[in-house]
């Protein structure tokens, strides 16, 4: 229609379509997601902007649970969580973390808050919004480090393993695998969404656990969880196919695909 309209635009549109229009409590990944393909770095606070990456190895497979959930009934129950223990965070931190909080999920600078510094002030919380914030902290921590391998950045032994919780040995033998060390964070991450974020489910966890015995690098849950997909990370075509297929068998799902990265919209 020659509107003039760039990814981001269209991206922001149906994000205003959704959330405001439809009332569906959802954030922007979909949306951006589908409008710039690849593999991409959403900034969540405005103006939004977006990082592509270059990832050409490897392949993803996904694979349908074919259990049902509502976004509605899972995203504002975990924000209210979140707030609750950065209400409570608030009232017990000194100044200069305070500084870096906010009474709202949105508001942390969570770039600026380490885990080390929160330690003695989290334990004072409940269980639940403690484990949300440290789901929080620890999700972000290791996105970074994510970042920073697909970006080829060096990056230290002792970082990687301190970051993403995995032993040392293990991370040794993948050092210079960039395949596998996302893989690696990506399992470690869908290890903080059944433990510390609760919207995991046994079934999805042994899909998660088949899909690596089977010869998957990596996987996690994908969206807002309790069923859904799981998405996995593999070398080729061909260990992703017999995975997916093997789990399928198992009944750990009822449906799958490859998939490569997209280019996202285009005009034709």
């Amino acid at each position: 229609f020659n509107l003039g309209l760039g990814k981001k635009d269209i991206a922001e549109l149906a994000y205003i379509s959704e959330h405001d229009i439809m009332g569906i409590p959802c954030g922007r990944l979909d949306q951006y997601a589908a409008a710039f393909g690849n593999v991409i770095i959403i900034q969540t606070r405005p103006p939004y902007n977006v990082d592509v990456i270059n990832l050409k190895e490897g392949v993803f497979g996904v694979v349908d649970t074919g259990i049902r959930h509502s976004t509605a009934d899972i995203h504002p129950v975990r924000q209210k969580e979140i707030n609750e223990g950065l209400e409570k965070l608030l009232a017990v931190v000194p100044d200069n973390l305070k500084m870096f909080l906010g009474k709202n999920y949105w508001e942390p600078k969570w770039e600026m808050l380490s885990e080390k510094d929160l330690h003695e002030y989290l334990n004072m919380l409940p269980e639940k919004p403690k484990n949300r914030i440290l789901f929080t902290l620890r999700e972000h921590k290791s996105t970074v480090l994510a970042l920073r391998v697909l970006r080829g950045e060096e990056i230290s032994l002792d970082e990687l393993s301190e970051t993403s919780g995995i032993p040392k040995k293990k991370v040794e033998l993948f050092l210079n695998d960039k395949l596998a060390l996302i893989g690696l964070i990506m399992t470690y991450q869908h290890t903080l969404l059944s433990k510390l974020y609760d919207v995991s489910l046994d079934v999805i966890d042994k899909l998660v656990e088949t899909l690596i015995y089977k010869g998957a690098l990596g996987a996690k849950l994908s969206g807002a969880g309790l069923g859904g997909a799981v998405i996995a990370l593999f070398r080729n075509e061909h260990i992703a196919k017999k995975a997916i297929r093997e789990a399928i068998s198992e009944k750990l799902g009822v449906n799958g695909w490859v998939v490569n990265v997209d280019e996202g919209l285009t005009i034709h």
